[in-house]
């Protein structure tokens, strides 16, 4: 494919980006809901099923494309700002309709992304309770 068809069907290499990793977090978020049960779960529970996925590897690539994304972002870069923005916003709205108490959605995003970025530095801490 061309850069012409990319900036045609995406607008921009910023857009290009954005859909694939939309549809990366789409099928990691069709992963963890095949784990759940179709109710909200306390956070503990909904933590100890994020755990499970996560430690599996099978996030690690978004793992590294969001962390890239938030330096990114760190140093000024707008269109990584409002791209990662975009996908943390996905994950932290799926959160909060699959907990019993949402109110900790945030707390348990900060939870998941830090030991994702402790444990791809290569520090063997353990995931997060809730």
């Amino acid at each position: 494919t061309s850069d012409r068809m990319l900036v045609y069907h995406y607008g921009s290499k910023a857009g290009v980006l954005e859909a694939a990793l939309n549809e990366i977090a789409q099928r990691n978020m069709q992963a963890l809901e095949a784990a759940l049960p179709p109710e909200p779960l306390p956070a503990e529970q909904l933590m100890s099923v994020l755990g499970m996925v996560a430690q599996s590897g099978q996030f690690d690539p978004v793992y590294a494309v969001f962390f890239e994304l938030s330096a990114l972002a760190l140093r000024g870069d707008e269109s990584a700002k409002a791209i990662g923005h975009s996908v943390a916003k996905h994950f932290l709205n799926w959160t909060a309709l699959r907990l019993t108490e949402p109110e900790r959605a945030p707390e348990l995003l900060a939870a998941v992304e830090g030991w994702g970025m402790l444990n791809g530095l290569g520090l063997d801490v353990p995931f997060p309770s809730g």
